[in-house]
C-alpha cells in the first residue's frame, strides 16, 4: 500500500514540462501572466483524491466510550485500525465491532505498565457463538508494526488461535513482536490520557488476583459484577463513517 502511495505521488509531482519552464530573460510581468493549464489542475485533483481513497482503505477510525469505574461519567477514546499492518485481524476486530460485540464488557486482565486486555463478551450465548472460529496467522505481506505504547492487538493461545481477545499496550512492548503479536491499529491523540486509567487489576487467576477466564467463559457477566464491581468497561464501540473522498473538480474553474 505505501509502495502504491508512493508512486502515485511521483506520478503526480512531474517535472514541468520545458514549454512551461521560466527562462531567465522571461519578464515577470508576463510569467505572472502565465496560467496552468486547466487539463494539469485537474490531473492534481484526481491524483489528491486517488490518495486519500487510498488511505481511507487501509484506515478505518473506531470510538470507543468508556466507564472507568461504575459510577464515573463516561470518557472515549479513538482507535485507527490499519489493514495493512494485519489485515485478517483487521477484518475481524471491525466485523465484532459492527456486531456490538464489545459493548458492556469489561476490561478483566489488566496489569500496570504492561496491557489492558478486554474481549469475553459476559453474555454467554453471545461469547459461544464465536467458539472456535479462530482466524488464521497474518501472512507475509502483512506490513507489521511493533508493539510500542497505544498500539492495539490481538491475544492468542499459539498458531492460528486469535479470536475475540485483544489488548491495549501501556508501554513499550516489543518484546512481544517476535512471539507472533501483531498490532492491527493504535490509540490516537490524547486517547491515552483515558487508556492510562483503567482499573488495574492485576494478574487473571490462579497466578494473580484478578478474574480468572475460565469463570467468566463458564459463569459471565454475573461472576464479574459479584467478585469484582470495580472493573471498567467498553459502554460502546462503534465504526466511524469514512470520510467521503474530495470531488477532483473542486475548486477547478471551467
Amino acid at each position: 500500500m505505501r509502495a502504491r502511495s508512493r508512486a502515485r505521488l511521483r506520478q503526480c509531482a512531474p517535472s514541468a514540462p520545458a514549454e512551461h519552464r521560466p527562462s531567465a530573460a522571461a519578464h515577470p510581468a508576463a510569467l505572472q501572466q502565465r496560467r496552468v493549464p486547466r487539463m494539469r489542475r485537474q490531473g492534481w485533483s484526481m491524483c489528491l483524491a486517488a490518495l486519500h481513497a487510498a488511505a481511507a482503505l487501509s484506515e478505518e477510525l473506531v470510538d470507543v466510550e468508556v466507564a472507568l469505574t461504575p459510577d464515573a461519567p463516561h470518557e472515549s477514546f479513538t482507535i485507527a485500525i490499519h489493514r495493512e499492518w494485519a489485515p485478517l485481524g483487521a477484518e475481524r476486530f471491525l466485523q465484532l465491532v459492527d456486531e456490538g460485540f464489545y459493548d458492556g464488557i469489561a476490561f478483566f486482565r489488566v496489569i500496570n505498565k504492561f496491557m489492558a486486555q478486554f474481549g469475553i463478551n459476559g453474555n454467554r450465548t453471545v461469547q459461544s457463538k464465536w467458539r472456535g472460529k479462530n482466524i488464521r496467522d497474518e501472512g507475509p505481506a502483512a506490513q507489521r508494526a511493533s508493539n510500542t505504547r497505544g498500539k492495539l492487538t490481538f491475544a492468542h493461545a499459539g498458531p492460528n488461535s486469535r479470536s475475540t481477545q485483544l489488548f491495549l499496550n501501556f508501554g513499550n512492548n516489543a518484546r512481544l513482536d517476535r512471539e507472533n503479536f501483531p498490532p492491527i491499529g493504535e490509540v490516537l491523540a490524547d486517547g491515552m490520557a483515558v487508556v492510562d486509567r483503567i482499573h488495574i487489576t492485576g494478574e487473571g487467576a490462579p497466578r494473580g488476583p484478578g478474574p480468572g477466564q475460565g469463570k467468566i467463559q463458564n459463569r459471565g457477566d454475573a461472576y464479574l459484577r459479584k467478585e469484582f464491581p470495580n472493573l471498567s468497561r467498553i459502554v460502546a464501540a462503534r465504526r466511524r463513517p469514512p470520510r467521503p473522498p474530495p470531488n477532483p473538480h473542486a475548486g477547478v474553474p471551467p
